[in-house]
């Protein structure tokens, strides 16, 4: 699993980091990573929506960084999330939701450690 290798392992002890934007404890362990799966925490549905397209962008560094000789960064991995940003605000503006993209990112593009200035 890729959890069990060296260099995964600190990328998605990083990626953690969502439980600082979230404020919420999130385990780094491979039912959350790979599934988005956190026990014993209820979240709303903006909530769940934004955990798992941050894990989803977490699992795609890695894929980007696969048979590479450097593990992915976390900072490169806000670089994704930050430059797809426009683009789910985009999609949510044509299906007339934009409510909802505040809703589900408001957390990370007002995060000083996230910041995505232009977003909103």
């Amino acid at each position: 699993m890729t959890l069990s290798c060296v260099k995964i392992q600190g990328y998605w002890t990083q990626v953690t980091f969502i439980s600082k934007v979230m404020v919420l404890p999130i385990e780094p362990t491979p039912t959350a990573a790979l599934l988005g799966l956190t026990m014993g925490h209820d979240f709303s549905k903006e909530g769940r929506v934004f955990l798992q397209t941050l894990l989803y962008y977490a699992q795609k560094m890695i894929i980007l960084k696969w048979n590479r000789p450097l593990a992915p960064t976390i900072e490169a991995w806000k670089v994704l999330v930050n430059a797809a940003l426009p683009f789910y605000k985009e999609a949510y503006i044509a299906r007339g939701c934009q409510d909802k993209f505040i809703d589900i990112w408001l957390l990370w593009i007002l995060n000083p450690d996230t910041n995505s200035p232009g977003v909103l």
